[in-house]
């Protein structure tokens, strides 16, 4: 399967019919909210993870996205498309064991950074499954924007 030139800024349509939310408004974190969650949002898979699994896998994530297309030219775009390339290689090649390392560093990112968007999007390519598109849809809200545009 090849994988089209990755673009910036990046152009997103949230999954249809996978929240159920009324338009304009967003879920608060009260503890009402959290069980309303529930129902939007399905719980993930049951996965193990051993100690130090994903440790390596974490620190390649943060050499990769530390950067924010909005402040980038078209020839920095272009190299980081690439490094974007082998990083989404990499882990569709080593989809057993990066799955679950993958899924757990995006529960646990609250950056909003450029990640939280391309990330989910590789996460819901290798698991095409409910938890994981509730995952990114998670995930484009709480994402930093800028520089992406949005359709």
């Amino acid at each position: 399967m090849s994988f089209p030139a990755r673009r910036f800024p990046i152009h997103v349509t949230a999954p249809p019919g996978l929240l159920n939310a009324k338009p304009g408004v967003r879920p608060s974190s009260d503890s009402s909210s959290a069980a309303e969650a529930k129902n939007i949002f399905p719980a993930g898979p049951t996965e193990t993870i051993a100690p130090g699994q994903c440790d390596a896998f974490q620190q390649t994530i943060k050499r990769t996205y530390n950067f924010n297309p909005a402040h980038m030219n078209d020839a920095q775009i272009k190299d980081q498309s690439a490094r974007l390339d082998v990083f989404w290689n990499q882990v569709r090649e080593r989809r057993v064991t990066l799955l679950p390392c993958l899924r757990q560093t995006l529960k646990q990112d609250a950056t909003g950074s450029f990640f939280a968007i391309d990330g989910s999007m590789l996460l819901v390519e290798i698991d095409p499954s409910t938890a994981s598109k509730a995952l990114q849809v998670r995930k484009f809200i709480d994402a930093d924007l800028d520089g992406s545009s949005l359709e």
